[in-house]
């Protein structure tokens, strides 16, 4: 199994979650209110790690949206919809324009 872990090859192993499959993975249940208290507990703040996360992330973005926007021409178009009976985002353009078309976009 490409990237397994030991949880993943214990559960395999013993073909569901038993408590020596959870011993061997090394996972201990705890109620929510344990599991709040040990991750505040653990709880790691790196305003500048988060910082530069969140500036990665929109510089990323916005490399998708400019690609979107060159490819699609969507500058152009009239408006946009999302149908949630396709799973689908619909531009249309301006009728008798010479972008008349709908473009579908499939995630």
């Amino acid at each position: 199994m490409p990237g397994a872990t030991i949880a993943d090859a214990a559960l395999v192993a013993a073909g569901s979650w038993t408590e020596a499959a959870s011993a061997q993975a090394g996972i201990t249940l705890v109620c929510a209110e344990c599991y709040l208290d040990i991750r505040t507990a653990n709880w790691i703040e790196d305003s500048e790690a988060f910082e530069a996360l969140g500036v990665e992330y929109t510089r990323a973005l916005g490399t998708s949206q400019d690609a979107l926007w060159r490819t699609y021409g969507i500058e152009r178009l009239e408006r946009w919809d999302w149908s949630l009976e396709t799973a689908q985002l619909v531009f249309f353009a301006r009728r008798g324009s010479e972008s008349d078309r709908r473009y579908r976009i499939r995630r």
